[in-house]
């Protein structure tokens, strides 16, 4: 008789833990599904590490309002993020056949409302209707010219930096007796990509103390992208220039400047740029000295065609990547040659090519 009288106090607690871990379960699954389509397995991936960065850091989509499209690119990683930590958690409490210790139940019971409530902070809004009243109080902020919502965004941060900052970075390299010294020295003085230092640049030096730089295009497809070689020639001005022209000089007047690693010099740039500039959050790389370049052609007042020419580009669309004008310095006065005519993008600049086009091809240059 005792046993009966336990079984049927034990079954209806069975059926409500089963009812509770169902219930949970059910609601995960709805606030999952409420987001929207599933993202793609690219941006899932991206969401998610945005979510655990923000997490780590202690960040919201709030901190993220230096623009529109990065608040909403944030916020969306943000709900994504949440979503899929609500569905992670309840896991925890088990199947309701098989459900978890009273411990792990406390845990998990313990942790979602916090869950719930940084979910409904940003409520669905695909159309953004209520962008200007999301989940935060404040505006978006206008950026100055100069600064940049991410320290590390190579093209807007440049005019942070003092003026000759390369020629700080090839010192400090010089001074520690690197072996990218003169990798370094050739990224900073005509841009080239650390790749192609890699497969090496040909330096010779002129008679008219010119020095000329013959790159070999590491992005390079035939009649798709890039330039398959293109030629820069300018004087000796600067450190940069000085230590190339001594190697130069040693080597009997022309030599090929070869890095081991294109990771090893992107380090050795980063590193020497931290001795520099150890109070600096902008984050130097090898590519800072290509969009200082870009800058200061721009500065210098050179046509769009002339500046991807120089950059290794074969449509001028993409110097607008490198660079901006308020962040040039003076140039060198720089001469360019290149293998394939740079084409213009926009109507305008196709029809006043199409008439200065010339039939001809230049050829590589013997060095």
């Amino acid at each position: 008789m005792n046993n009966e009288s336990s079984d049927a106090k034990s079954k209806p607690q069975r059926r409500t833990t089963k009812e509770a871990i169902a219930r949970v379960r059910n609601k995960a699954a709805k606030a999952f599904r409420e987001r929207g389509p599933r993202p793609s397995l690219k941006t899932r991936r991206r969401y998610l590490a945005s979510y655990r960065h923000m997490r780590d850091t202690g960040k919201s989509p709030a901190n993220y309002l230096g623009s529109r499209s990065t608040f909403y690119a944030m916020r969306a990683a943000w709900t994504y993020g949440v979503a899929v930590d609500i569905v992670a958690t309840t896991r925890a409490l088990g199947r309701p056949d098989y459900p978890a210790d009273a411990e792990a139940v406390r845990a998990v019971l313990d942790r979602l409302p916090g869950l719930y409530r940084d979910l409904q902070a940003y409520p669905p809004d695909p159309d953004r209707l209520n962008r200007d009243k999301d989940g935060f109080i404040g505006e978006f902020t206008r950026l100055a010219p100069g600064t940049s919502a991410h320290p590390n965004s190579k093209r807007a941060g440049l005019a942070r930096l003092p003026a000759g900052w390369r020629d700080q970075v090839v010192m400090a390299a010089i001074d520690a007796g690197s072996k990218y010294v003169l990798g370094i020295a050739a990224a900073s003085t005509v841009g080239c990509r650390p790749r192609e230092l890699e497969m090496g640049v040909e330096v010779t030096a002129a008679e008219d103390d010119r020095l000329s730089f013959l790159i070999t295009g590491a992005k390079y497809k035939p009649d798709l992208q890039g330039q398959e070689w293109r030629q820069i020639r300018l004087p000796v001005q600067g450190i940069d220039t000085q230590v190339i022209r001594d190697a130069v000089a040693a080597a009997g007047g022309t030599m090929t400047i070869r890095v081991p690693s294109a990771k090893g010099l992107g380090w050795a740039v980063s590193h020497f740029a931290e001795k520099a500039f150890p109070d600096d959050d902008y984050g130097i790389s090898a590519y800072s000295m290509r969009h200082q370049l870009g800058a200061d052609l721009k500065a210098e007042g050179w046509k769009r065609s002339k500046i991807a020419m120089a950059l290794g580009h074969l449509v001028d669309r993409t110097c607008g990547l490198y660079g901006r004008r308020y962040s040039g310095t003076a140039t060198r006065q720089l001469e360019v040659a290149a293998a394939s005519t740079v084409r213009p993008t926009t109507w305008p600049r196709i029809a006043q090519d199409s008439q200065l086009a010339s039939s001809s091809t230049p050829h590589r240059p013997c060095m």
